[in-house]
């Protein structure tokens, strides 16, 4: 960690490693329970009420996992760090939730607020077979800043995967900002199939509710 991470960034990655991992800084390289095949002490992750100040981006490799708050409005992850990067990366996660919780961005960021995602980096499975449950991705406005994506699936194209995504009465809001709610790719999607919304919706998101890029 660096000077000026807050304090709810710190506590928020910490306990995503304590959940995920055997290892927790400091003290040396984080080993993911999904890359050593220890899945098997995966421990949910529950974020109570209130709003937590981002201002680095997170970082979860899961296999396996169970990650909720307790209400779409009552759990609010707030974004307040660099343009460049994604609030929450999830680089090589599959068979989980997300559930209840708003992510919300309060700066500018070309990217999303929630990347799902799968560079080669970590040995975990590819993105697949994961439930977004009573979601909200809050993508700001241009007074506050705002992210070019609420949610995005596959980033990094076909060799991500990115199949079996299932959405239930999530929603995706805007003041006509930004890009998509939710994106489908970027280099290319050709494996990113399966994806399905049940209720929710897409609020002031003009441009696109959903785009497949590349």
């Amino acid at each position: 960690y660096t000077v000026g991470d807050s304090w709810d960034y710190v506590a928020t990655q910490e306990a995503i490693y304590h959940c995920f991992a055997t290892n927790t800084t400091p003290g040396g390289t984080i080993v993911w329970n999904a890359e050593a095949g220890t899945t098997y002490l995966d421990r949910p992750l529950y974020f109570p009420q209130g709003r937590y100040y981002i201002n680095r981006q997170l970082i979860t490799v899961a296999n396996g996992f169970d990650i909720y708050g307790s209400g779409k409005l009552v759990t609010f992850l707030q974004w307040y760090g660099q343009a460049f990067n994604a609030m929450w990366y999830c680089n090589a996660v599959a068979y989980g939730t997300f559930a209840k919780m708003t992510l919300q961005s309060k700066v500018t960021t070309s990217e999303a607020l929630l990347e799902l995602d799968w560079t080669g980096l970590h040995a975990g499975l590819k993105t697949n077979n994961i439930s977004l449950y009573d979601m909200q991705f809050d993508c700001g406005s241009r007074v506050a800043g705002f992210a070019r994506y609420g949610a995005r699936i596959s980033k990094s194209g076909g060799n991500a995967q990115g199949d079996t995504i299932n959405l239930m009465n999530t929603a995706f809001v805007s003041d006509n900002t930004c890009d998509a709610g939710l994106a489908l790719g970027f280099v290319n999607a050709q494996n990113v199939l399966g994806i399905n919304l049940f209720g929710g919706g897409f609020i002031g998101c003009s441009k696109d509710g959903i785009a497949i890029t590349g």
